[in-house]
């Protein structure tokens, strides 16, 4: 487990470079914006079989099982740990967790309360920051709302100084935590972000092309989610969580992928004594 001391002390600026602190997970960066991030070997930009969450919400595409790290960007101050589970025990989560499980998990807004502003710069990320306020509504309701931008230079490329691969997201989001009741609380969150990425490739103008010529595009990136938790105790060993989230994202580069989907998960869980647990749940998406 990856704890939020952890990522604290770390440097790093986003989720795959703090998963290199974890045991067994193989993270390598293809370019600026792309990474590789496998369990237990067979690794690849859309590795697939590996479950990754945030929250409790699915971030994987229906596409291919892969993940679009380079999206999956939050401010890290609010992470309050990264759980990693490897090895068959994975598979207990259900599809696309056959070789394991990545779980992140955010803190409350509640202990989120007052005013943040982290500023960074240097050679490759040129500008960086984040802005965030967490506050209160009455005595039931605690919120944060953040806003979030980077631009990060040009890697070397494999002929030249530059990759090509440059890119900047601005992005913004929030999350509210509300008690119902003595038995329901309700967590509401969601972000919305757009971009622009270098996305180098090459290709074979005509047959008889005496060589691959370079393709470098800036392509946008958008997109954006809407998640809700509504947990209920029906009593210290027995309660029910329901999560619906609506998840958009459009990539205008060869992938070409847009997609809107509706997540719905179920979840019922009872503690029979001090050892045995017994969960159900229905997922449809």
């Amino acid at each position: 487990m990856i704890t939020a001391d952890d990522i604290r002390h770390s440097g790093a600026t986003n989720i795959p470079d703090l998963l290199r602190m974890a045991r067994g997970v193989d993270v390598a960066q293809i370019n600026a914006n792309t990474w590789a991030v496998s369990i237990r070997g067979l690794n690849g930009r859309f590795s697939n079989e590996r479950l990754v969450l945030v929250d409790g919400r699915n971030v994987y595409t229906q596409t291919s099982g892969g993940v679009f790290w380079d999206v999956l960007d939050l401010p890290l101050e609010d992470v309050a740990r990264i759980e990693v589970i490897r090895r068959p025990a994975g598979t207990i989560w259900g599809a696309n967790a056959v070789t394991g499980v990545i779980n992140i998990i955010t803190r409350n807004a509640a202990e989120t309360r007052g005013g943040m502003v982290v500023a960074r710069g240097g050679d490759l990320d040129q500008g960086f920051g984040t802005a965030q306020y967490g506050g209160g509504l009455g005595d039931a309701t605690d919120y944060r709302v953040y806003t979030k931008y980077f631009n990060q230079d040009h890697m070397p490329g494999l002929t030249g100084p530059s990759g090509a691969d440059g890119w900047h997201v601005l992005r913004g989001g929030f999350r509210a935590d509300t008690s119902l009741s003595s038995r329901d609380k309700l967590m509401l969150q969601g972000d919305v972000y757009t971009g622009e990425e270098g996305s180098p490739s090459t290709f074979l103008p005509p047959v008889t092309s005496p060589a691959l010529q370079d393709n470098n595009l800036a392509v946008p990136r958008s997109g954006g989610f809407l998640q809700s938790v509504w947990k209920h105790a029906f009593s210290p060993s027995s309660h029910t969580t329901l999560g619906i989230s609506f998840d958009r994202y459009q990539r205008d580069d060869v992938l070409l992928e847009r997609r809107h989907t509706l997540d719905v998960a179920f979840q019922h869980h009872i503690a029979f004594g001090s050892r045995q647990d017994v969960v159900w749940e229905r997922t449809t998406a």
